[in-house]
């Protein structure tokens, strides 16, 4: 392999190829899990469903999809990179006819854009089981998400602040790429050490954003933390992301001698 080409898409294709093979068990139940237990939730509200209280419902079942998507995020996030970081995982890697750059793309592509994909597909179809459940089963009135209002960032009928959608997607890439590092930062704990670390800081940034946002009179607290949080977190998303290439890229080096 030229040490130059450090990215070919055929030999990428193969590459993914390679990977849905040999894990195709782990991500068979990687997504089974999200998608069972959404629908699962779903069915279980569908006796309360109303024309009177039907948004709080629906708040409320969106509601627990976003802390799904978030815990089993997390959860894979934290350990997508530390096997590519072990002597023997990375020994196995030089063997192969590819490059780091693409190893690391083939994990990022499924657990960032593929896993909030997958995501989405698993509400909405639990989504559309609690409807066929309540009205063909329980025969009672239940509509539908106006998913449209959700994804293009309205809060409509919802009661959702506007792009609160995207705003979501920033967050839950921003605590990935924290994951990521600290798989690779902490050989041990290294979930729930990531976790404390981003608790304290998240503290620490509400604070003080609460003590500047009175001493200046401002009556904006949640857009005085938001705003500047949504510029800081692309920042900080790409900057994590080649923090963890580059320490991966260092013990493939330190693995190769």
């Amino acid at each position: 392999m030229d040490a130059n080409n450090i990215f070919c898409p055929v030999r990428f294709g193969r590459l993914v190829n390679k990977y849905i093979v040999e894990n195709r068990s782990r991500l068979l139940l990687i997504l089974a899990t999200p998608l069972v237990a959404m629908t699962i939730f779903a069915l279980l509200m569908s006796d309360g469903d109303s024309r009177e209280g039907y948004y709080t419902g629906v708040n409320n079942e969106l509601g627990f999809f976003v802390i799904m998507t978030f815990i089993f995020g997390m959860k894979l996030s934290s350990g997508a990179f530390l096997s590519m970081s072990k002597p023997k995982e990375a020994l196995a890697s030089l063997t192969l006819p590819t490059s780091q750059l693409e190893e690391f793309l083939v994990r990022w592509l499924a657990l960032v854009p593929g896993f909030m994909l997958w995501s989405v597909l698993c509400a909405l179809f639990a989504d559309s089981m609690r409807v066929v459940f309540t009205r063909f089963i329980l025969h009672g009135v239940a509509d539908f998400t106006p998913w449209c209002d959700v994804f293009t960032g309205s809060g409509g009928p919802l009661m959702w602040p506007e792009n609160a959608f995207y705003h979501i997607v920033i967050v839950f890439m921003l605590l990935q790429s924290f994951f990521f590092l600290g798989a690779i930062v902490w050989r041990r704990n290294h979930f729930l050490k990531t976790f404390f670390v981003l608790s304290v800081i998240y503290g620490i940034y509400c604070f003080v954003a609460v003590i500047i946002t009175r001493m200046l009179s401002w009556h904006g607290v949640g857009y005085f933390i938001m705003t500047p949080m949504v510029i800081m977190s692309v920042v900080t998303i790409l900057i994590n992301y080649v923090l963890v290439y580059m320490r991966l890229r260092e013990s493939e080096i330190i693995n190769r001698w």
